[in-house]
């Protein structure tokens, strides 16, 4: 009985050479080029670009302005859902017990102060805020691009005008410059937190530190509005 043997025609056995050969190229600038696009993405957030990867979730990245009273970012919110744009100033609370979203659910409804709030659209754009003096007011100015954000907030100060000490007071931020930060849906933004700080001076100068209870200062957030509940949460 007689063998079958395959056979393959010369033009057959240089087409799955020229595969073969193309497959090894490929690979091979695939592994070249898996890291120049991490590089590309690290140099963008040096220059405070985002990289939106996960486009359903909120992302920000603190730009440095070079000024004290000086504060801006780039912020990305999922479009498609309803944002608020809020500032409070007066007493805040302390942040030992209180964390995330209970801590400004405390900060608007059992401070003593006073806030406002708008209405933002989802997308990507700048926002800059920036203490300014208006007479013996401490007035909190922002502008944005796309109009998100934008006005001025008059900083209410219970135990006087500490914002006019030499001392300068101690600002915190829900992101770090030159590294993006990723929120997850429903998580508050915080853009800055400024409080009086705890002076204890001592011959040729004087030593600032953070409050650890309630404290005069002002706060700056972006909130989403009615948030859709967890994956798998039961509703009320």
């Amino acid at each position: 009985m007689p063998r079958f043997r395959p056979r393959i025609s010369l033009l057959s056995a240089l087409l799955l050479m020229t595969i073969a050969g193309m497959a090894l190229v490929i690979v091979q600038l695939w592994r070249e080029i898996g890291p120049l696009r991490a590089e590309v993405q690290s140099l963008r957030t040096e220059l405070g670009y985002l990289n939106i990867e996960d486009p359903t979730k909120a992302q920000a990245i603190q730009l440095q302005t070079g000024e004290m009273r000086h504060w801006k970012w780039r912020i990305y919110l999922p479009p498609g859902r309803d944002y608020r744009f809020c500032c409070y100033s007066g007493t805040l609370p302390s942040e030992k017990e209180l964390r995330g979203a209970a801590w400004f659910d405390r900060v608007q409804n059992g401070g003593i102060g006073t806030g406002s709030s708008g209405t933002m659209d989802g997308g990507e754009f700048t926002l800059d805020a920036m203490l300014e003096k208006d007479g013996d007011q401490w007035k909190l100015v922002t502008k944005s691009s796309g109009g998100r954000g934008g006005g001025s907030d008059t900083i209410y100060q219970p135990s006087g005008d500490w914002l006019s000490s030499p001392e300068h007071a101690l600002s915190s931020s829900g992101m770090t410059s030159r590294q993006q930060t990723v929120f997850e849906p429903g998580e508050p933004i915080m853009l800055v937190k400024c409080l009086k700080p705890i002076i204890t001076r001592f011959a040729g100068g004087y030593s600032a530190r953070s409050p650890e209870g309630a404290a005069d200062g002002f706060v700056m957030w972006i909130e989403e509005h009615n948030p859709a509940p967890p994956t798998g949460a039961k509703a009320p």
